[in-house]
Parts: C-alpha cells; sequence; structure tokens
C-alpha cells in the first residue's frame, strides 16, 4: 500500500492484544535499494510472502532495515527477512541497524536466539543519518535516527526529509495511533514526547507514520504531527493534575 511518494506499508498481518491490527512495516524510497522500518514478529509467512512480492513487483532490493526498538513484535523478525532477502536475491548483503545494547535483556534474548544475525547487526545511535537514493530525477531522501527513550530504553524514531517534500516522522512505538502508547520510563516518556514536539516544530514535521494502528487506512497510519504529540502531552499533564 503505497502512503506517499516514497513510503510504502507492509501490514505485518499479526493483529493481536496490545498490536490492535497488527505491526506496520515501512519501505521507503522509490530506487532500486530502499530501506524498511522494523522486522514485525517472526515466523509470520503472509508477512514474509508480502515481501517477496513486494520487491519482485517494485523490482527492488532491501539492503537496511532500521529498527525502533526491541520488542518482539517490531525486532524478532529480522532474522527471517534477512534469510528472505538473500534466498531470493533481494539483497546479497542486508544490514539491521538498531540501538544495540546488550545490557537490555531484548538484545541479549535475540542475540541468543540467532547468533548468527549479529554478523548482520550493526549499532546506530541519536543523530545518525542514512541516505536513500530514489530513482533517477528524483532528490535523495535521509532517515535521521531520533532517540526517544520511555517506551523502552532503546527506543529510536526516524526522521524523513527529502528537498522538496513534507518532513515525516517514524514513531515506531513512542507514537501510535491510539490514546497513548505502553511506557517503562514515565519521566523517559514524557522528556521524549517534549523532544518530539519541539522537533516538530522546529522542522515543521507534517505526518507521523505509526507502528500500530485500528485499522490500515491512511488517516490511521499518517497522523497530523503537532496535533497528535500536544494531544499525548496536554492528556498526561490532565492526568498527572489527577
Amino acid at each position: 500500500m503505497q502512503l506517499s511518494k516514497q513510503v510504502w506499508l507492509i501490514p505485518g498481518e499479526n493483529p493481536g492484544q496490545g498490536y490492535l491490527c497488527g505491526t506496520n512495516v515501512y519501505v521507503v524510497g522509490s530506487g532500486k535499494s530502499r530501506v524498511m522500518i522494523d522486522a514485525c514478529t517472526k515466523n509470520v509467512l503472509k508477512f514474509l510472502a508480502n515481501i517477496k512480492e513486494f520487491c519482485q513487483t517494485q523490482q527492488c532490493t532491501i539492503d537496511r532495515i532500521l529498527i525502533t526498538h526491541g520488542h518482539h513484535d517490531h525486532y524478532a523478525g529480522a532474522f527471517d527477512i534477512v534469510e528472505l532477502l538473500i534466498q531470493n536475491g533481494f539483497s546479497t548483503n542486508p544490514s539491521v541497524f538498531k540501538f544495540v545494547d546488550e545490557k537490555l535483556e531484548t538484545d541479549r534474548n535475540r542475540l541468543m536466539e540467532h547468533p548468527e544475525i549479529e554478523s548482520y547487526l550493526f549499532n546506530t545511535r541519536d543523530g545518525d543519518v542514512f541516505t536513500v537514493i530514489n530513482a533517477p530525477g528524483e532528490t535523495p531522501i535521509t532517515l535521521t535516527c531520533v532517540e526517544t527513550p520511555g517506551h523502552i530504553d532503546d527506543h529510536l524514531c526516524f526522521l524523513l526529509q527529502q528537498e522538496g517534500e513534507d518532513n515525516m516522522l517514524f514513531t515506531g512505538d513512542h507514537i501510535i495511533g491510539a490514546d497513548s502508547s505502553y511506557f517503562t520510563n514515565y519521566p523517559e516518556y514524557l522528556r521524549s514526547l517534549d523532544k518530539v514536539r519541539d522537533l516538530t516544530i522546529k522542522l515543521d514535521i507534517k505526518k507521523y507514520f505509526v507502528a500500530h494502528s485500528y485499522t490500515l487506512t491512511k488517516d490511521d497510519i499518517m497522523l497530523d504531527g503537532l496535533a497528535k504529540v500536544e494531544e499525548l502531552i496536554a492528556s498526561r499533564k490532565e492526568k498527572d493534575y489527577r
């Protein structure tokens, strides 16, 4: 499903409690080599089939997978995707980028489950920039890492920028298409909301692409950025006041 000129949705096909209609996985770019945001849960065959069909239809490769955080519905499917890409000739050397911290249980468990993924896994941090080369005649995209702890300590959002186009933000589970997101560290979560609000104002970020939504309609997946983050901040302040 194409959401904008340079962004496609591949549904995670993993609906369930806490996931709403499932994990929204995104592919960015219009050139031969594209970037995926998040990797869904593991062993979701319909999701993997959707990736294969997308690469065949678009005649593209996916060489980089950017992970917003280590929860299994975003990270556990990474090795499945790496295998799929290599076995089907969609990429010879795909790379997985994540805020990696072996002190975190999610990273320890994932590396124990799939030690082979370590050779494909690379650390990334706040401010790191990934460039996506688009089709001829189109300006490149940059995806910038924005650290947003709170939902979980390793959480990243990814800022999409392209000359002549609106700025957008992939929010992972920091901001989802619901009233609020689960958090493990409330003070950090609030600070990260403030950080995203300030960034949204400074860079005039128009839309947030959320990782979970009630439906797969554009209105539920692509949220008005400033309105959404201000709504969340106001809601939290009201609850704290009570």
